[in-house]
């Protein structure tokens, strides 16, 4: 071991840097220790001796640019234990001497006979602590690789979880917010009805005041013992009826706007006499007429009714229309229009209403009837029977039947005032992370859903458009 030279040596365990870049002084330096001390050739065999091609070592090194047998320890460990001086070529001969030949020679016998055990025992240990350590790199960059992909998928898992609970936090704020609208709509329906209520009330209190007589002409009204007139013996119970549940009566003049312009369109109304509305109410569509420059006239039962539209200045009179409508003179009226009227008649009334429709009124005359739409339960329950005047329900095919049998021609009819989306069943949110056998499920659900919707918060009227056919 002089000279950090032999067996235990650095070249004897491979080469170093300057080794490696001049693979022929390497085997010079080795020659001239072979020759000094006689244990060169231990380390040549020791280098020589059971050690695996760079070839073998490439196939088990991973090709992960961060594993463990790519960092530059393990190369050079590596690279010295493969170590061969097959790769440096064929060294020039020396001048060989009898002392040179006398100790190559004993070294030969000393290689073979004494040592060889030793060196081959020491070639399989270095042998095996460069597997051994190999192997614990390979474990190390296995462990590392599957540590990554644990983490990978803990972090995917997560934010799945993540995106699970923020789609339920963000389906809970919408349904508080669709609460809190629907108690909104709710408390705004209710303060509108409270407003028309109390705008009625007022409108009686003042009538009744109006007409209170003096003590002067109270007690000549005594002496004379009249009769009470039909105005004084008003009562005001089917107004405050109207105004409580009907709506009010800018909403309903909405609702009533397209009518007018059904009339326009015929143009019959400036050439062939006025529009007769049966059931003129508290004069909302009167007014809408006026507005559209279009004559018309109307006539309801309802004493109180007919005060609110003589108020407005609209020509409406107190009277049963039905006979009104018999007496007129034939093809004298530009149209017919009756709002929530029919649902009040017996089965004779109406015909008798259809045939003198088709006999008062032009011919190319529009007859237009609005009633509530059976179809809808919701509606039925809740709008039909909540007054207590309507006499039987008609259904759109049965009163379209009617209407043909006796003389008038149906053009359409028009389903009306939809109720609002957010107070029908709500449709089930197809989510992506569902899976695909869940997709049919919550399709046939969505369908049963629209189903009940149509059945249930169906459509709350609907009106017939006819005209008188020419003969």
């Amino acid at each position: 071991m002089t000279q950090g030279k032999g067996i235990y040596s650095q070249s004897a365990y491979g080469p170093t840097w300057k080794h490696l870049r001049n693979p022929q002084a390497k085997f010079q330096e080795d020659t001239a220790c072979a020759k000094n001390c006689g244990r060169g050739i231990c380390s040549l065999f020791l280098r020589n001796c059971c050690r695996p091609s760079m070839k073998n070592l490439k196939k088990e090194v991973p090709g992960h640019p961060s594993s463990f047998m790519e960092q530059e320890s393990f190369r050079r460990i590596n690279e010295g234990y493969s170590y061969s001086l097959e790769q440096q070529g064929t060294a020039p001969a020396a001048p060989e001497s009898a002392i040179s030949s006398w100790k190559d020679k004993l070294t030969r016998i000393l290689e073979s006979r004494l040592f060889s055990h030793y060196f081959r025992r020491e070639a399989e240990h270095q042998g095996n602590v460069v597997r051994c350590i190999n192997s614990l790199a390979k474990a190390l960059d296995s462990r590392k690789e599957r540590q990554s992909d644990e983490l990978s998928a803990t972090a995917h898992r997560l934010e799945i979880e993540f995106s699970r609970k923020l789609n339920e936090l963000k389906a809970n704020y919408d349904q508080k917010l669709a609460e809190l609208g629907a108690g909104m709509q709710q408390h705004r329906s209710q303060l509108e009805t409270l407003d028309s209520v109390s705008r009625g009330l007022e409108q009686i209190v003042s009538r009744i005041s109006s007409k209170r007589p003096t003590p002067a002409t109270a007690s000549d009204a005594s002496a004379t013992d009249q009769p009470e007139s039909a105005e004084e013996t008003t009562t005001y119970d089917y107004l405050l009826l109207e105004n409580r549940y009907r709506g009010s009566e800018s909403e309903i003049r909405e609702r009533l706007r397209e009518y007018p312009e059904l009339f326009a369109k015929s143009d019959l109304s400036k050439k062939s006499g006025k529009v007769f509305e049966i059931g003129a109410g508290r004069g909302e569509l009167q007014t809408l007429f006026a507005e559209r420059g279009i004559s018309s006239y109307g006539m309801d039962l309802d004493a109180a009714m007919v005060e609110v539209c003589r108020e407005k200045g609209l020509d409406v009179s107190l009277g049963d229309a039905l006979s009104h409508l018999s007496d007129c003179p034939e093809h004298s009226l530009a149209g017919v229009i009756a709002i929530q009227v029919v649902e009040h008649l017996t089965l004779d009334q109406l015909r008798a209403l259809f045939e003198n429709c088709a006999k008062k009124v032009v011919q190319g005359g529009l007859v237009v009837f609005e009633t509530i739409n059976t179809e809808s339960l919701l509606a039925l329950g809740h709008n039909y029977f909540r007054d207590p005047t309507h006499i039987w329900p008609l259904h759109p095919e049965t009163l379209r039947y009617l209407m043909d049998l006796h003389g008038l021609k149906v053009i359409e009819v028009k389903r009306r005032s939809p109720y609002p989306e957010s107070a029908c069943l709500q449709e089930v949110e197809l989510s992506p992370e569902l899976p695909p056998r869940w997709h049919a499920t919550v399709a046939s659900i969505n369908h049963n859903t629209r189903i009940l919707n149509s059945l249930i918060y169906g459509y709350q009227d609907y009106c017939i458009i006819a005209e008188v056919p020419n003969r």
